[in-house]
């Protein structure tokens, strides 16, 4: 957030993005928490544990999409830039798991959740009221925190 708060008010400057920071962050610290709750079921604990730290790969996956010179601008197509990668690793977990007849009723709810927290994070990146609430979290941040 620091950096965001130094280049705040600058020339391609989106405070809304932090919805997707803070969405990933709401599913990591959600499904973390749940991951350990979870340890005495050892296949649950694993798969909970790897969508945990899925959800906040979603900065790395984008950064590698950015290689392409054009950028969706609607919300699916924003959805699918900064997810795919996620939602594609997810696909395969449960590919994997259909194949081998062990789905687990822990591994959809939490597949449920992110994609629900994503949405939301999608959804709020276009609302101009989220901008301006980012915008001041921002500003507030860089005032007292650099």
């Amino acid at each position: 957030m620091s950096y965001e708060a130094t280049n705040l008010h600058t020339p391609g400057d989106n405070p809304a993005f932090l919805a997707i920071s803070m969405g990933s962050l709401l599913c990591f610290a959600v499904l973390i928490t749940w991951g350990i709750l979870l340890r005495k079921n050892m296949a649950a604990h694993r798969r909970i544990v790897l969508l945990a730290n899925l959800s906040i790969a979603v900065a790395g996956f984008t950064r590698l999409l950015q290689i392409f010179p054009l950028h969706p601008t609607s919300p699916v197509g924003n959805y699918f830039f900064f997810f795919s990668g996620t939602l594609f690793i997810v696909l395969l977990m449960l590919f994997w798991d259909w194949k081998k007849n062990r789905v687990m009723k822990q591994f959809m709810m939490g597949t449920v959740f992110v994609v629900a927290v994503q949405v939301v994070s999608i959804i709020l990146f276009y609302k101009p009221a989220w901008k301006t609430f980012a915008g001041g979290v921002i500003a507030a941040w860089g005032k007292f925190a650099l």
